[in-house]
């Protein structure tokens, strides 16, 4: 019997030999021989079929495959063996050509087409003469993307902005990327083998670092916000990623740590929280923080029967201040005030920058109400002295209304209304003084809400009615023009005057409708008078410096021109001192604006504020109107006499008409006659009357006096 080879037989061959020899040969000397030969061929086939590598069996000299495995068949997708051209092979049949055991790597084509990477192994043997070749492949696409994926990870591991460790499950650190490093201070060499507890901040308490692994062991994850330590020691902020790394049996084997700092998050967290509760002006503290701090202020007063004294402030005439050295000054101010309000009660109290020019104290733990008082003693004190605006000295003066807890109120909402009601009467009392809170107050505010209320209701419905006061020139008494005088007639509390209305509507904003529907009212009733034939004079109306900025003016009153038809020549526009000298650009382009319209300007109330002649040269005003306080007194009062002269004469140097309020006897016409004052206007030539008495009482007989004249 042949030695046998350790290559396998030709299956389909020994077939085609069994076959040929025929029944009766097969009871001859080969039987024996080609059963054995059948059951190695049986017993290799099976092991060929078990075995999950691709294997082949070519003969060397055609590079025929003979034989194959069920793994082949199902890598290769052929049902029978394929000719090495049909798989790519060309590696394959290179190999052939050498001797000895080789390894390639290569890749093989799919009866689809697509190809994919092999591993091979060829082993060349010769059984009885024929030369075979026994190839052991594996399909290594699964290895080479998990390679791939490796190298991947690592790439990004070693690349990450993010810090990243790996963490034994007993705590220790494993490995540690270069973003670890540079975001903690630990070196790789140096981080190894730590315990991650040495990264662990004072800042973070052991009961949150419990839970937090407990969730890890419990979810398999965890994520949030965690404080830990640089390796200087300093805190350092970290949006932490936890995720449990397991084995095929579910063993934990490690915990990866992904990480990103947040210190400037945390910086910007804190700046905002910061400009949430304080005032970036003065930097300090706001309404916001002042009422929680009030409300925490009260919680403890109840507890200690103490009491809690809230002070309002406002800056007397900071307004005329802004407008006339400008915003940036009354920034200045506003940072000086604040800091003299803050050194006059020290650390004893809250001190908050409310809005604009409004400011608070809070003071606690107080004995009585005489300590608050001494509080707003001692801020009114300080401010005796001047403030240094850019060299320009400006004196202040403040309005301080006081409320207590829980003598005027238990809660913060009714201390700050409190105390907004004896600010205001002490600004209404003149200012430069405190008062403290009392229950009259509260009438007082609930009446001008009510006031308010109705105004605005009274707007809608044209409750409002103008009046009409007419104005005689001193020369000759001839009727010259007429002042429109808003009254409100209430349904129930029957006629208003405007002292106790317009400062509301001024305050509400509801002087811009108010004055937007009195103008058009004016303006049509000018034109109907002119229409009928009547003595054709200019009607003034009064305009406030809240309508001129705070709305379109020119394009109001271009408006109510154009609806009325009334020629811009017989309108006037009166505009208070006040206004007048706030010498801004702001104003001085809106005041051109209504001139360019073809109307005439006034300045009311000459001589009571701040206005200098010099000024009224820049102004587009060619009018204006002693205030009648000046005129009450003369001729007996030198003192007025010689103001009135002075402005007379000063005013006439600079081109503008004069026109004296308030003449109610023979001896003030007199003299205003006598200085040269140009126009009159008072109950002495008249009151103010409805529209139809001024017509039938004023225009039709100061017609009649021309048609005879």
């Amino acid at each position: 019997m042949p030695k046998r080879s350790r290559t396998p037989p030709d299956w389909q061959d020994l077939q085609n030999r069994i076959i040929g020899l025929g029944e009766d040969s097969l009871k001859k000397s080969h039987y024996p021989e080609l059963r054995e030969r059948l059951k190695e061929l049986e017993r290799f086939h099976s092991l060929l079929d078990l075995a999950s590598d691709i294997l082949l069996v070519i003969d060397v000299e055609s590079g025929r495959i003979v034989d194959w495995n069920v793994a082949a068949r199902s890598a290769l997708g052929h049902a029978v063996p394929p000719t090495l051209e049909a798989i790519d092979g060309n590696d394959i049949r290179a190999a052939l050509g050498t001797a000895g055991r080789k390894n390639l790597l290569t890749s093989l084509r799919h009866a689809d087409g697509h190809r994919f990477p092999v591993e091979i192994a060829i082993s060349i043997e010769t059984d009885i003469g024929q030369r075979r070749a026994i190839v052991v492949g594996r399909d290594i696409s699964e290895r080479l993307e998990t390679e791939r994926r490796l190298r991947l990870a690592a790439t990004v591991f070693d690349n990450s902005l993010d810090g990243v460790m790996v963490v034994s499950p007993g705590g220790d650190i494993v490995a540690v990327n270069p973003a670890f490093s540079r975001i903690t201070g630990f070196a790789a060499a140096e981080a190894v083998g730590l315990s991650v507890s040495a990264l662990r901040s004072p800042r973070q308490n052991e009961e949150f670092i419990r839970a937090m692994w407990n969730s890890v062991r419990k979810k398999g994850f965890w994520r949030g916000e965690l404080w830990t330590a640089k390796k200087t020691g300093e805190p350092l902020p970290l949006w932490l990623a936890v995720s449990t790394v397991r084995d095929e049996t579910g063993a934990t084997t490690e915990y990866v740590c992904a990480f990103s700092d947040i210190t400037r998050i945390k910086e910007s967290e804190s700046r905002l929280e910061y400009l949430t509760h304080h005032d970036p002006l003065t930097q300090f503290p706001n309404r916001l923080m002042l009422v929680s701090a009030l409300e925490q202020a009260l919680l403890r007063s109840r507890h200690a029967d103490r009491l809690v004294a809230l002070l309002f402030i406002d800056i007397d005439r900071f307004k005329t201040i802004n407008d006339t050295l400008g915003h940036q000054a009354g920034d200045q101010l506003l940072q000086a005030v604040a800091a003299r309000i803050s050194l006059a009660v020290r650390d004893t109290g809250l001190v908050a920058h409310m809005s604009g020019d409004e400011f608070a104290v809070m003071l606690e733990n107080l004995d009585t109400a005489d300590e608050a008082a001494k509080a707003a003693r001692r801020i009114l004190l300080a401010f005796a002295d001047p403030f240094d605006l850019d060299g320009f000295e400006a004196f202040v003066s403040l309005s301080v209304g006081v409320s207590l807890a829980p003598l005027h109120g238990q809660s913060a909402a009714a201390l700050m209304r409190n105390c907004d009601s004896a600010v205001h009467q002490a600004k209404e009392e003149g200012g430069n003084r405190f008062r403290v809170y009392t229950r009259d107050l509260t009438k007082t505010a609930f009446k001008n809400l009510q006031i308010e209320t109705s105004l605005r209701r009274s707007i809608e419905n044209g409750d409002m009615e103008l009046y009409y006061q007419p104005q005689f020139r001193l020369e000759d008494g001839s009727l010259c023009g007429a002042e429109a005088l808003v009254r409100w007639r209430h349904p129930k509390r029957g006629i208003i005057p405007p002292d106790v209305f317009i400062p509301r509507a001024e305050e509400t904003g509801l002087i811009v409708p108010l004055g937007r529907r009195l103008l058009l009212d004016a303006c049509h009733r000018a034109k109907s008078w002119l229409d009928k034939g009547l003595a054709v004079v200019p009607v003034a109306v009064n305009v406030s410096g809240v309508q001129i900025l705070g709305s379109p003016i020119a394009e109001t009153v271009a408006e109510a021109l154009s609806l009325s038809g009334l020629p811009s020549r017989l309108l006037k526009l009166e505009i208070t001192e006040s206004f007048a000298m706030r010498g801004t650009t702001e104003s001085l382009d809106r005041l051109q604006a209504l001139r360019a319209l073809g109307v005439e300007l006034a300045v009311d109330d000459f001589g009571t504020g701040y206005a200098s002649l010099a000024y009224l040269r820049e102004l587009p005003v060619s009018i204006i109107k002693i205030d009648r306080e000046f005129v009450r007194n003369v001729p007996a009062h030198r003192g007025d006499c010689a103001i009135i002269e002075a402005i007379v004469a000063m005013a006439h140097g600079l081109g503008l008409l004069v026109v004296a309020e308030g003449v109610e006897t023979e001896e003030q016409k007199a003299f205003l006659k006598r200085v040269g004052c140009d126009v009159m206007q008072g109950y002495l030539s008249g009151k103010p009357v409805t529209a139809a008495a001024f017509e039938n009482d004023v225009l039709v007989p100061a017609r009649a006096a021309l048609a005879q004249g």
